[in-house]
């Protein structure tokens, strides 16, 4: 599916509730979407923003070939789905595993698969678990990693692109999707969620293991490319987007132009406050 016509479709899914999910499950993926629901008016630069944010992802799938297995991907830090969804709906011969630390998301992960599965008349091929995502990459190995605003809480984040490397098969990749700590707007929002409740703390999974988990820890793109190579990935890519305030939404037809214009300007592409990096393993 088309991203901006699975978003336009996620979109009555969160604001009308579209698939009919019960009470509860509504009630998180509208807790999950928050700014959509409160801000319809900011609708076009949410959805020009994710619709960019996967165009790396999905340009790597439609590069698939055929093969004699489904092709395994992992979403690191899954929330309530979305992106395992969309990237399930791309092409049928994909195996997901979404994983995440918050059982209520991970319900209704599950429970908008059953529906999207109706909706779009064929199998969905994703399993959702809650677990720690450094167990799952001990365990498991991955042709694809994706990780959309996870790489913020995952700690320490140095292991997770270590581990990453290990666990994927030979010329797989990992995808990394986040807020970059060189956009001026993006490092005070972090350095106010940071003073207000501290860098770290601990969170429960299943087993009752605790997990340390970071908070609002942002990335230069430089900083994370350094990070990649360190652990042994080559052919690392970023793309960088959003240098314009959502209040702009309205001339988002014109601003998709500035926006692509700026990402290819050595050093001052590093403002943009949202990267999308590419790491390929050999």
């Amino acid at each position: 599916m088309d991203p901006n016509a699975f978003y336009s479709l996620m979109v009555k899914e969160v604001t009308e509730n579209l698939l009919r999910l019960d009470a509860l499950q509504s009630a998180t993926l509208s807790a999950y979407y928050r700014s959509m629901v409160q801000h319809p008016e900011w609708l076009r630069f949410y959805q020009y923003n994710w619709a960019k944010r996967v165009e790396p992802m999905l340009g790597l799938l439609r590069s698939l070939p055929m093969g004699n297995r489904p092709w395994r991907l992992l979403d690191a830090g899954c929330g309530v789905g979305t992106e395992s969804i969309f990237f399930s709906s791309s092409r049928s011969d994909l195996e997901i595993t979404g994983v995440d630390i918050a059982d209520r998301r991970l319900t209704a992960a599950s429970a908008r698969k059953t529906v999207y599965e109706t909706y779009l008349d064929r199998a969905l091929s994703i399993r959702f678990t809650n677990q720690d995502v450094f167990e799952l990459l001990r365990s498991q190995r991955f042709d694809l990693i994706w990780s959309m605003e996870s790489i913020s809480h995952i700690d320490p984040a140095e292991k997770f692109v270590e581990n990453a490397f290990q666990c994927l098969e030979d010329h797989g990749s990992l995808v990394i999707s986040d807020s970059h700590q060189l956009n001026p707007v993006v490092f005070m929002k972090a350095l106010k969620h940071q003073r207000r409740g501290g860098n770290r703390d601990t969170r429960k999974v299943v087993g009752g293991n605790s997990i340390s988990y970071a908070r609002e820890r942002v990335f230069s793109v430089p900083h994370l490319v350094s990070l990649l190579k360190t652990a042994g990935f080559y052919q690392i890519r970023s793309q960088l987007s959003i240098y314009f305030p959502k209040h702009l939404s309205h001339f988002i037809g014109l601003l998709r132009h500035w926006d692509s214009f700026w990402n290819r300007i050595p050093l001052l592409r590093y403002v943009g406050g949202i990267y999308t990096i590419t790491a390929s393993k050999l």
